[in-house]
């Protein structure tokens, strides 16, 4: 938006991480021991942005330009309630996340290149603005409920994730589950154990947080702080960085 253009919606909207984002940050932890970059990740510190294309050597990238691709992913890719896991996940559930990730992505490439969609005028984008403007505050009470009920962060991110992918027509849900397996069975020997170590640690470390909650509004809170700073484990990542290069600065 351009200067005096910006809605108490759109103001919120860069508080909130967007879907795109949750998946991303997801991604992260479930499958590299990589931070999320600047804090929301994806999920972390600001995460890259919600609805980032998919890489080189990956699906197409999207007929649009990256932020319009954001905008376009947060407004189409309705929240949903995120179905009960657990950390770290099992090969099947694990599959369908990635089938998840992936075929989400795809759905929304292929929506917005079927129906022409485009933010060429100001109505347009203030409609798919708005539109992602409030799936992302659902989404956010939607993680909220499922910390209550005993879920962590990554745990909520990963549910509605999977959530979402069975809202996808059928033919995509198979094409996208085909090719999550051929990835999964790729991965380098080893990648499926530290994968799984280092989102068990991340879990536990939530765990310890979300224990200190004790209503609602400090769970809202928390969410949001995680969202706009990243999870527990990314910020001691952060923290150990700096400390590293003090530490080496001061050798100097």
């Amino acid at each position: 938006l351009r200067p005096g253009q910006l809605s108490v919606r759109a103001t919120m909207a860069n508080r909130i991480l967007s879907l795109a984002a949750f998946l991303l940050l997801v991604a992260v932890v479930a499958a590299q021991p990589q931070p999320p970059p600047g804090g929301r990740p994806p999920p972390g510190g600001r995460p890259p942005p919600g609805g980032r294309p998919p890489p080189k050597g990956g699906m197409p990238g999207p007929p649009v330009d990256r932020k319009s691709y954001r905008t376009f992913f947060e407004a189409l890719v309705e929240p949903a309630a995120p179905e009960k896991v657990e950390i770290p996940l099992d090969d099947e559930t694990e599959i369908r996340f990635v089938a998840a990730t992936g075929g989400i992505q795809k759905w929304v490439q292929d929506k917005i290149s079927l129906e022409g969609l485009n933010m060429k005028t100001d109505a347009n984008r203030e409609k798919f603005e708005k539109m992602a403007a409030d799936n992302k505050a659902k989404a956010v009470e939607f993680h909220v409920q499922a910390i209550k009920n005993g879920a962590t962060f990554q745990e909520a991110h990963i549910g509605m994730a999977l959530a979402q992918f069975k809202n996808l027509p059928e033919g995509a849900q198979e094409e996208a589950l085909e090719k999550a397996k051929e990835k999964v069975a790729s991965r380098p020997d080893g990648r499926k154990e530290r994968t799984r170590e280092h989102a068990t640690e991340a879990n536990h470390m939530e765990k310890e947080a979300i224990a200190q909650l004790t209503t609602d509004e400090e769970r809202k809170a928390w969410v949001l702080d995680v969202l706009e700073n990243g999870p527990p484990h990314a910020k001691k990542m952060r923290e150990e960085k700096q400390k590293e290069k003090e530490a080496k600065a001061a050798g100097k």
